[in-house]
């Protein structure tokens, strides 16, 4: 009976043991993998940049249709749905060459070369257009920890500006700085994507120097994190990297050998979902990011 008992015991140990392991799955000690899970008809036009909107269940891409340095006004922003069809092709129209973006309320923020450009989403139409000053190439857009709007200029000027009420402001400048491109908020950091020097650095606020997190020693094009405190950058020619929270680096994702590249990228964390503007391929492809399981 006691032998009888003690295995029971045992079983129960194993099984409640293995319960725990699921509920305290640790993503920084698993193998990541990615699962495509759907993709665009190739019907957008040269996608820099995905965000989702996830009051609305939407996604909207920034579509460059052009020269990325140009002003030619071919630039528009889709919405897509969010199993990936492509609900409004022309969406917002009007733009030059779009990139980066980043939402606060019903507002969406766009990087537009030398303009950040302000879309009144319920509305579909733009509401404002703010310069800035000796800006070349305004690249990636993002909400900080206080509720201001940032936008990197990823040209020579190497600089971060701020949204005021009065228009743009320069902010952030100095050797810290080495063409910066992506730009994502975690928690109470801006994360910085130094692609002049192949580095993600950090801002905050109690610490405005910008500490360096990680040098993968390549550019660096979009940043986006999970719900798990990972970031995740892409390498515009096609490759996608994960940096845990431990400080280790990880290949994901590598499309360059087929020319399909990886831009500004994105993460529906509540679904992990990640998703990847391709540019010249033209389509946006989601993957379900997998925790080792």
């Amino acid at each position: 009976m006691f032998k009888r008992w003690h295995w029971l015991f045992l079983a129960s140990l194993v099984w409640l043991h293995g319960l725990g392991c699921r509920a305290e799955k640790n993503p920084e000690q698993a193998e990541w993998r990615l699962e495509l899970i759907w993709e665009t008809a190739r019907e957008l036009a040269t996608p820099e940049s995905v965000f989702p909107d996830t009051l609305r269940d939407a996604i909207y891409v920034a579509n460059i249709n052009g020269n990325p340095g140009e002003k030619d006004g071919n630039g528009f922003i889709s919405r897509l749905t969010a199993d990936g069809r492509i609900d409004s092709l022309h969406w917002v129209t009007g733009l030059n060459a779009p990139k980066g973006m980043a939402m606060l309320g019903d507002t969406l923020y766009v990087a537009d070369i030398d303009h950040l450009v302000v879309i009144d989403i319920p509305a579909a139409k733009i509401v404002a257009r703010h310069p800035a000053q000796e800006a070349k190439f305004l690249n990636d857009v993002a909400v900080t920890a206080q509720g201001t709007v940032v936008v990197s200029d990823y040209s020579a000027n190497s600089a971060i500006y701020q949204l005021q009420p009065q228009g743009l402001e320069l902010w952030l400048q100095g050797d810290s700085l080495n063409r910066p491109n992506g730009l994502y908020r975690s928690g109470d950091r801006l994360i910085v994507g130094n692609s002049g020097e192949g580095c993600l650095r950090a801002w905050r606020e109690s610490n405005p120097t910008l500490e360096k997190l990680a040098c993968p020693e390549h550019a660096i094009d979009g940043i986006a994190g999970d719900l798990h405190g990972n970031l995740y950058f892409s390498n515009w020619a096609g490759k996608i990297e994960v940096l845990n929270r431990t400080g280790e680096i990880a290949l994901l994702l590598d499309t360059s050998a087929e020319k399909v590249q990886a831009a500004d990228i994105s993460i529906w964390p509540q679904k992990d979902l990640l998703l990847v503007p391709t540019f010249s391929d033209h389509r946006v492809m989601a993957y379900r990011i997998h925790y080792g399981d």
